[in-house]
């Protein structure tokens, strides 16, 4: 299966047999799906969490109910005339399902589990869905395709108790190993933010025709995921982004979610990304683009405003481009950041010629 390339070349994974069966074995209790359930798919089919879907519905004794794309009302629909029990969302798509005002446990009393994962979702976001099913249980999840689609899990007890968990992607499942290490690959301590690495039953047997991407330089069996977070005393792991897309401006370092979900907890404002660009001054700029509903207006020097009430001064965004229309997303539903920096440099490039 390949990637979803949205910071960079989508590459190849090399999938075996006993790696997914071991994953689909080992998020099936989390997931609470059973005979008698029903679970709706309605990700992209070349995506991992479709490849999940397709094998932990059978291997559960549930009924499988597919959707051939991400359409609200049609999810709704199907929700309703299947009696679906089950469905998983990327939650980035969270908002516009939020959106329905049928999109709620009065109206689709059936659903009683609802997963989602791919992408950070901000608390604003998750309270507002768990308000809209409040008898339901959540489980996020956390993972790649080169873990067949897992690596930990926030489960339906963690979502209960609240607090500063929901915050997290919650822990490793069984057989799943979590480290946190530097550009060196030194383990990191708790409570320091470095690159994620994962080890597991459910790690890929490489990249194909890319062997040196396989594992690190000293063989070991850990795989260096490419994501910036933390883990607590607990053993919760708290997400920062792609350390790639980590900012450094007059030296210190801005991780780019952290100042998205300040701008998308702003009224009005439905995605927020946020880049690194050139800037003479300070190596790199804050630059943010902010995606509003249709007739909101919103103020650039507002939400700086509001940045500088919620985060360091160098971590507010230098300009802020406020559109109206949805930002470019991937097939798998996941916000194009390729595309948007690319589209920023087209445009600097033509205001300088």
């Amino acid at each position: 299966m390949y990637t979803s390339g949205t910071t960079g070349r989508a590459k190849g994974v090399v999938i075996q047999h006993g790696a997914l069966a071991n994953d689909i074995y080992k998020c099936a209790m989390p997931t609470n799906l059973t005979q008698g359930y029903t679970f709706l798919l309605h990700a992209p089919l070349f995506h991992i969490a479709s490849v999940r879907g397709f094998g932990l519905a059978p291997a559960a004794g549930a009924t499988l109910v597919l959707l051939p794309r991400f359409d609200p009302r049609r999810i709704v629909h199907a929700i309703k005339s299947h009696n679906v029990t089950t469905t998983s969302f990327i939650a980035t798509t969270v908002r516009d399902m939020l959106e329905l005002p049928e999109f709620c446990g009065e109206v689709l009393p059936s659903l009683t589990s609802i997963g989602y994962g791919s992408a950070p979702m901000s608390p604003p976001v998750l309270e507002q869905l768990m308000a809209a099913f409040p008898a339901a249980e959540f489980v996020n999840w956390y993972g790649l395709t080169e873990t067949c689609g897992h690596v930990c899990t926030l489960t339906g007890d963690d979502h209960r108790n609240g607090g500063v968990h929901l915050k997290s992607v919650g822990r490793p499942l069984p057989g799943n190993r979590v480290r946190i290490v530097d550009q060196d690959g030194r383990v990191q301590p708790r409570g320091t933010s470095g690159e994620i690495a994962v080890a597991g039953d459910n790690l890929m047997a490489g990249y194909w025709n890319q062997p040196e991407l396989t594992c690190d330089a000293d063989g070991s069996i850990w795989h260096r995921t490419g994501d910036a977070g933390y883990l607590d005393n607990g053993g919760y792991l708290y997400l920062a982004g792609r350390a790639r897309d980590v900012i450094i401006t007059g030296g210190e370092k801005v991780v780019p979610s952290e100042v998205e979900a300040v701008l998308a907890d702003y009224p009005h404002v439905s995605q927020a990304v946020v880049m690194g660009v050139p800037d003479d001054k300070w190596g790199e700029a804050v630059h943010a683009c902010v995606s509003v509903h249709d007739g909101a207006l919103v103020d650039e020097e507002e939400l700086r405003d509001h940045c500088r009430s919620q985060v360091a001064g160098y971590k507010v965004p230098k300009r802020i481009e406020i559109r109206c229309t949805p930002f470019p997303m991937t097939g798998s539903h996941k916000i194009d950041r390729k595309q948007l920096i690319t589209d920023y440099r087209d445009r600097i490039a033509m205001q300088d010629s």
